[in-house]
């Protein structure tokens, strides 16, 4: 029985990153291309002092929100009503969720390698946010864990708010601080804050690799098991339009 109910999952979840995948290749490209005329335009009008990816890539975890609650508020609701039941779902986008982070993280991580060619063609200092978790274009294995983290982080957060607002009757509050508890939390962990006042107390760099992952897990499971909560039995709703 385990095994079937492993196999169903890992059929969702492959034919989300089906035809998931494509289209957040096609959403990278654009953003790749938007990056480079904005370079271009500073260049233009001004002068190239640091990264431009870096800063943009933090605009990335809003898009990664959204997904999370496109997840709950929108696909949820289609595989349970095509037989898949709300457990087996949730299961398969965690696996999602995961698998399509490391891709886009690794395709965010060949932008900013991409990016660090140009520079140095260039001649342009490539400065990085003193928050971030890397300080410079060759500690790639660090650039890809903090786009990885960033996009789960977020991605979850999605997934948290969609669900608490999808179930409603009060569980609107509770995903409400529970995302903001995560923001402060694995934002200091992983270097993309998403408070003001994050950080602000002591630098990112001065936190070690394994309190940083302490962090983001600390962040993470209780926002991954509220969502589980919320979402296992949660009645769908019937669209009028």
């Amino acid at each position: 029985m385990s095994d079937r109910a492993d196999d169903r999952d890992q059929a969702i979840a492959r034919l989300l990153l089906a035809t998931h995948l494509p289209f957040l290749a096609m959403v990278w490209a654009v953003f790749a291309a938007a990056v480079l005329v904005l370079v271009i335009g500073i260049d233009l009008l001004g002068t190239v002092t640091r990264s431009v990816w870096d800063p943009a890539v933090s605009m990335v975890r809003w898009f990664a929100l959204g997904y999370g609650v496109y997840l709950i508020n929108r696909l949820l609701p289609v595989y349970v009503a095509h037989g898949r039941t709300r457990r087996e779902f949730l299961r398969s986008v965690a696996l999602f969720v995961v698998v399509a982070a490391a891709v886009v993280g690794g395709l965010l991580t060949i932008g900013f390698a991409l990016e660090a060619v140009l520079y140095r063609v260039m001649d342009w200092p490539h400065g990085v946010e003193a928050e971030r978790l890397f300080h410079s274009s060759g500690q790639y294995p660090l650039v890809f864990l903090s786009y990885w983290a960033m996009l789960v982080t977020w991605t979850t957060i999605g997934l948290l708010l969609g669900a608490g607002f999808y179930r409603s009757g009060g569980n609107e509050l509770v995903a409400v601080v529970l995302a903001l508890a995560m923001v402060a939390v694995t934002g200091y962990g992983i270097g993309f804050n998403g408070l003001p006042f994050v950080g602000a107390v002591l630098g990112v760099a001065e936190v070690p690799l394994a309190v940083t992952l302490a962090l983001c897990l600390a962040g993470l499971l209780p926002g991954a098991a509220a969502t589980w909560a919320m979402a296992r039995d949660v009645p769908i709703r019937n669209r009028t339009t």
